[in-house]
């Protein structure tokens, strides 16, 4: 565990650090650069890069890049990226260089999103703490690797979702499905961000979803095939993920009070409605399978990275300082708690192949 421990020392100091002094810069080429972010990135891609035989889906990758059957698996599907970078990894006969490439590429998307949407003196420090402590985030990132790269694509794209670019934001999507194919659901978001959408039909949405569920099999089967096989895993087990559940919910239901409390709705409303769209799509799948159910609400349940950074703008004085240190401690209790109640010893203890 003691990885992990210094991974969340090292973000909380981010925090602590970036509200005490703010930027560094460094003069390169006669501009000005802060070096926080790259120093996050490279402290973050040690991490992911070096590591070994930590996450679920590792040892299927590894397999992946061995047998070279890349193309065959993913490339016949459009994830032409995916099936890009297994193949460089298989060129060099070694599977490390494939998690190398999918955390280089995915962690600079990522941090560099923190850094410039979360309007904040220390918001990339808040930023990483929040993806520490969602499963969505830093664990399932672990190990969902072709996800990792479409998170993090998409993640790039959120300016253009917010300057409404309907084909700047079409090209980031389908870029996004060349990683993973379940992308395509984020270009849904772009009329979820119609003035039309409120947030009660989003609930409403989300309350409906369950009445789907029971013809989940069959949507799943028509629409996303290539996940029947965590369907048929699924079939006569207990399921599970709830304790994620209530943290999404709990999440949610902080956000929907927060926002009366709120001097500058416009950008919190952007990521809530966000955030809200991810639930809903997690709804509609959880009561049949949870894993399904989270891979699917990824990327905008991930729009809590953005969103829960904010909530301390809803008190200001002492009460803020009081909320802020309260914040730190939930979350970094929901990255212990998520650590601890992983199966097996698929994250526990970390590894590397050094």
């Amino acid at each position: 565990m003691e990885a992990y421990f210094l991974l969340l020392i090292f973000v909380i100091a981010l925090i602590v650090f970036q509200d005490i002094y703010g930027a560094v810069h460094v003069s390169l080429f006669g501009k000005k650069y802060d070096i926080i972010p790259f120093v996050t990135y490279i402290v973050f891609l040690v991490f992911y890069a070096i590591r070994d035989y930590i996450g679920y889906d590792y040892a299927m990758y590894y397999k992946t890049v061995e047998g070279g059957y890349a193309d065959d698996v993913y490339a016949s599907k459009g994830e032409y990226i995916s099936a890009g970078l297994l193949n460089i990894a298989n060129y060099f006969n070694d599977p490390h260089v494939y998690f190398f490439l999918t955390a280089a590429i995915s962690l600079a998307c990522i941090v560099y999103a923190c850094h410039k949407y979360i309007d904040l003196k220390s918001g990339l420090g808040w930023g990483m703490l929040v993806f520490l402590a969602l499963p969505v985030g830093f664990l399932y990132t672990l190990s969902t690797q072709r996800q990792f790269v479409a998170i993090g694509i998409m993640m790039l794209g959120i300016r253009y979702l917010r300057q409404k670019r309907f084909f700047s934001f079409t090209g980031i999507t389908i870029l996004a499905t060349m990683a993973h194919i379940s992308s395509c659901f984020c270009w849904l978001l772009f009329f979820i961000q119609s003035k039309r959408i409120n947030k009660k039909i989003l609930a409403i949405i989300g309350i409906f979803g369950f009445f789907l569920a029971s013809k989940a099999t069959s949507l799943i089967a028509i629409f996303f095939p290539f996940y029947m096989a965590y369907i048929e895993m699924a079939i006569g087990t207990s399921g599970g993920g709830t304790s994620q559940f209530i943290l999404y919910m709990l999440i949610l239901l902080i956000s929907v009070v927060l926002y009366y409390f709120m001097k500058e709705k416009e950008t919190y409303n952007f990521f809530l409605k966000n955030y809200m769209f991810g639930f809903a799509l997690m709804a509609m799948l959880f009561l049949f399978d949870a894993s399904v159910s989270f891979r699917l609400g990824g990327f905008a349940l991930l729009n809590a990275i953005f969103l829960i950074p904010l909530w301390g703008n809803a008190f200001s004085g002492i009460p803020k300082i009081f909320f802020k240190c309260i914040l730190v401690l939930a979350l970094s209790f929901a990255y212990y708690y998520g650590l601890i109640t992983t199966v097996d010893d698929f994250y526990i203890p970390y590894r590397t192949f050094l």
